[in-house]
């Protein structure tokens, strides 16, 4: 038996599992797209998540002795 997700109180989250397709916000469950989120950069792209994690990079320029934002 096929029941419609809005019945079964899942209507947020009807979006696929995919790691190919970001999950839909929806600033009514902030906290679970989230964590949707937060596992779906996970999955595509360590390197990515660490950039979100340490941002933010400013970049840097060499002035004489010193090390000055660009």
């Amino acid at each position: 038996i096929w029941v419609k997700p809005s019945r079964l109180g899942l209507g947020h989250h009807r979006e696929s599992q995919s790691i190919s397709k970001p999950p839909y916000f929806s600033s009514a469950n902030y906290l679970y797209w989230k964590t949707k989120i937060m596992l779906f950069i996970q999955a595509n792209d360590l390197v990515v998540w660490d950039i979100i994690m340490d941002s933010p990079f400013i970049p840097l320029k060499q002035e004489r002795e010193l090390l000055v934002p660009k």
